[in-house]
């Protein structure tokens, strides 16, 4: 709340990003700093991977089936990126909450949440397709702009 509520520029913003780092330490010792970090590491590995394997899939599929050389065709190889982008994000949108619920302030009393209790939590509580619109939207047109430049 307290950068929601900000003004002053980006020193005020320094400063209370200290002050919030200060708290955390204060709270939960300095380990408490790397609160989620198995879930946000795995994340961002399988973000990549699914993002290539599922656009490389696409493209495959698309040459075997239709006969469409997607790379040949700005159209095409952009279909792809966005299709495999969505299949990607689509994977790995729980992990996305995960880390968010592990890493939230309101949870901090909570010391070892454990990943498939955590699972049962957000498909109880229906959080488990919170922000997906958005997080398909970003990864989908991340990744046409990662495929379409290499």
């Amino acid at each position: 709340d307290k950068f929601r509520t900000l003004s002053g520029g980006a020193m005020a913003t320094i400063m209370a990003s200290f002050q919030i780092g200060y708290e955390i330490i204060r709270d939960g010792g300095v380990k408490a700093l790397t609160k989620g970090m198995h879930i946000f590491s795995f994340k961002r590995f399988a973000d990549w991977i699914t993002r290539y394997l599922f656009v490389e899939m696409v493209i495959s599929g698309m040459q075997m089936f239709l006969g469409i050389d997607c790379k040949q065709h700005v159209f095409w190889i952009t279909f792809a990126g966005l299709f495999g982008g969505t299949l990607s994000a689509l994977a790995t949108s729980v992990l996305d909450v995960m880390t968010a619920l592990v890493q939230d302030a309101a949870k901090a009393d909570e010391k070892n949440v454990g990943s498939w209790q955590l699972f049962k939590s957000m498909i109880s509580n229906g959080k488990i397709t919170k922000g997906l619109y958005v997080r398909i939207l970003h990864v989908a047109l991340t990744t046409v702009v990662m495929k379409n430049s290499v």
